[in-house]
């Protein structure tokens, strides 16, 4: 991603903007600052951070007692680095978790500048060593237990979901505990986003964009795949167990595709669609998926490695199976 992709709540009274347009709804720190980005992402640290006189090295202080804190990195955490540990400065920093890997985390902050050289007050994600953190702020409903949010539950948000919808804008946003984002994605209308999470913690979003092609976005990678949809249909996305995800969607042909990471393009099916309708993907135990759909016959098919089934069951026009 992008600084410009990493987003905020939209503005709104009492909302607050830095200088690149990303803005928070009741956010009272000081816009660009490290300490106004995690409290953009996780609103529920503001009672027990602002106003106390102290500055982000001291957070794991200030929320004792109120928010489960740690040592073992979890997505949706602030992760928080005292006074000069690590590349921190004399007032520590603080950051956003968007993704574990190993013994890396992606970091959604601003206000950070390893080389010392800037750019200052700026949005930015970035991957650094989970060892260099003092420590994890979790959500209020973790218990202080992140180790099942990286194993796929939700949308890989600490306290197990994360949402995807087209807002009035015409945006891609996302939402879950952690706070809100408008991912500046535009869509195309009477479209909806699908969200699956990721088996290392995170998510990936699938949608048609305003363009009508398919669209993968999201904490595992970014993808436009310039494969073309059907006007008015909407994609499926599901995880692969083993890392990864697979998406189905209907093309711009009438036909039934695939789409999984890092390929070099989809793979069409050859089954045909109903008119205005949209596949459903679950991902299996083993690794693979099956697909549901309607079939341009009108009967409701199911499609995948283990089985190729025409129900013959009718399917009211135009719906689509889950």
């Amino acid at each position: 991603m992008t600084a410009g992709q990493l987003g905020g709540l939209g503005a709104a009274s009492g909302g607050s903007c830095n200088s690149q347009g990303i803005c928070f709804a009741n956010d009272p720190f000081a816009p660009g600052q490290c300490t106004w980005y995690a409290a953009g992402r996780r609103p529920d640290v503001i009672p027990y951070t602002y106003g106390n006189g102290t500055n982000a090295g001291a957070w794991l202080d200030d929320v004792r007692g109120h928010l489960p804190t740690g040592s073992t990195p979890a997505v949706g955490a602030i992760a928080v680095w005292r006074p000069n540990v690590g590349p921190a400065g004399e007032y520590g920093h603080v950051g956003y978790v968007a993704a574990v890997s190993g013994g890396s985390i992606l970091v959604d902050d601003s206000n950070w500048s390893p080389s010392w050289s800037g750019p200052w007050l700026l949005v930015h994600e970035h991957w650094v060593s989970a060892s260099s953190v003092s420590g994890y702020i979790y959500g209020s409903g973790s218990g202080g237990n992140p180790g099942g949010n990286n194993s796929g539950d939700g949308g890989g948000s600490l306290n197990g979901y994360e949402a995807a919808f087209q807002a009035n804008t015409g945006s891609l946003f996302h939402f879950g505990p952690g706070g809100g984002a408008d991912d500046r994605q535009g869509m195309m209308p009477g479209t909806s986003p699908s969200i699956a999470s990721l088996p290392g913690g995170g998510y990936e979003m699938a949608f048609q964009a305003n363009t009508g092609d398919l669209i993968v976005f999201g904490t595992g990678g970014n993808y436009n795949t310039h494969l073309g949809m059907k006007p008015g249909t909407s994609p499926s996305i599901a995880s692969a167990p083993g890392g990864g995800f697979q998406v189905a969607f209907q093309a711009n042909t009438g036909s039934l595709w695939t789409y999984s990471a890092g390929a070099t393009g989809g793979v069409d099916l050859a089954q045909g669609m109903n008119n205005n309708t949209s596949p459903s993907i679950a991902a299996l135990s083993d690794g693979t998926y099956e697909i549901a759909f309607q079939a341009n016959t009108g009967d409701l098919f199911v499609f995948g490695p283990h089985q190729h089934a025409n129900t013959h069951l009718g399917m009211d026009n135009p719906t689509s199976p889950s």
